[in-house]
């Protein structure tokens, strides 16, 4: 519905919660990113920067179809915002973090950029679902999922089976996964019939078994 949707800041070692706010203008955070500039938020047609610390709004941007930031990566001076699609495949489109942070700019576009606007320098089709992605070794990571099953797809196109509901994925600086899952959360939980997943894992990318079939039902 039209509730609005909430950064929130965990502690890793215990899961407390340290703090949290509510984004004006978000109703599904698709994901985020923490850079040296901050921590960027993707919320479908728009884009927002915070300070990680106090997690208050920094700049904010409109996303303009046909790009949309269903979901985000951010690393080494680019970013990557995918659009989620259903029933085909999906498209990511990398733009300049320089860019898009220059002064003046508040729209994200394809192409043909005004003044105000920053353009897309290059875009990728994504699998069909894809609701994460990741900037890793060998380049762009995603995870396409139901909540009740998953896959991830490596840079050479391997697909994995992986974490029904992933959504946000973040590498960590030991080449492991951190993973947001939706399938633990309330509603679906309340509905039944989905496997338990936590909403937050860390899962070491050498330890899947690629050679198990994801066996979902889309892609």
């Amino acid at each position: 519905d039209r509730r609005r949707c909430s950064v929130v800041a965990v502690d890793r070692s215990d899961g407390r919660v340290l703090d949290s706010v509510d984004l004006a203008h978000c109703f599904h955070g698709g994901g985020a990113a923490l850079t040296a500039d901050g921590l960027w938020v993707a919320g479908a047609g728009r884009l927002w920067l915070l300070d990680p610390d106090r997690l208050n709004v920094l700049r904010a941007w409109q996303v303009s179809p046909p790009v949309k930031a269903s979901t985000i990566a951010v690393r080494g001076g680019r970013m990557v915002v995918g659009r989620f699609e259903t029933g085909r495949r999906g498209t990511a489109w990398t733009f300049p973090i320089a860019a898009v942070t220059r002064p003046g700019v508040v729209r994200l576009v394809a192409g043909d950029p005004a003044r105000d606007e920053v353009a897309a320098g290059q875009a990728r089709r994504t699998p069909a679902m894809t609701q994460g992605l990741a900037l890793g070794p060998g380049g762009v990571w995603s995870a396409a999922s139901t909540t009740y099953c998953g896959v991830l797809t490596s840079p050479d196109g391997d697909r994995i089976s992986f974490l029904p509901g992933a959504e946000g994925i973040a590498f960590a600086p030991d080449g492991a996964l951190w993973v947001v899952s939706e399938s633990g959360a309330w509603p679906y939980r309340r509905a039944g019939g989905r496997p338990r997943i936590a909403p937050l894992t860390r899962v070491p990318v050498r330890t899947l078994d690629r050679e198990v079939s994801p066996g979902c039902s889309f892609g």
